[in-house]
């Protein structure tokens, strides 16, 4: 974690020269892999690890909506999971020269199933999820920008022989998005 910070520290003087344009009609193609920590009402904590591509349009300056994709795995000391999602997008950005600020919010449908260890039993997952967020793109160029995130998400899940219940999550993921003329 240290090197990764490192990382974006030394790139950030560089960046300041790059030149940003979030331009009615431009495509935004990307992807981010992350960390998330989950705890809640009736639920123990896990870690989950995933990769989300995603792809907007913008439709004004400044204002994008896409859609994203995900895939994650999630693992316990009693269980393991994969869950595949989907969900639109929309971002606000702000036009300063290589730190752009945005905000956006997400909503999301979310199916898997998830393992039980040592029984293996099995269970199908059904949620969706609404998150609300914050992230810089630091440009490195014209069109390619590196994406620091951070979120805040609720879920309402419904679980093959769990109960209906919440969950809270904070986020963190980094990413690079691709802007297209």
């Amino acid at each position: 974690m240290k090197k990764l910070f490192l990382f974006f520290l030394l790139l950030f003087p560089f960046s300041i020269f790059a030149e940003s344009s979030f331009k009615e009609g431009r495509y935004g193609i990307g992807g981010a892999g992350g960390y998330s920590y989950r705890d809640g009402e009736n639920y123990n904590w896990d870690e989950t690890f995933y990769l989300s591509p995603s792809a907007m349009y913008f439709v004004k300056a400044r204002l994008a909506i896409g859609m994203q994709l995900g895939f994650q795995t999630k693992r316990s000391s009693y269980r393991s999971s994969k869950i595949f999602s989907v969900g639109p997008e929309a971002r606000y950005y702000w036009d300063f020269l290589a730190i752009n600020p945005f905000v956006f919010g997400k909503l999301i449908v979310v199916l898997g199933n998830r393992v039980y260890l040592p029984t293996n039993n099995t269970d199908l997952i059904k949620a969706g999820e609404a998150q609300l967020g914050i992230g810089l793109n630091y440009f490195l160029n014209q069109n390619v920008a590196m994406e620091p995130i951070i979120s805040f998400g609720k879920s309402n899940s419904n679980i093959s022989f769990d109960p209906k219940y919440f969950q809270n999550e904070l986020e963190i993921r980094y990413g690079f998005i691709f802007f297209i003329n």
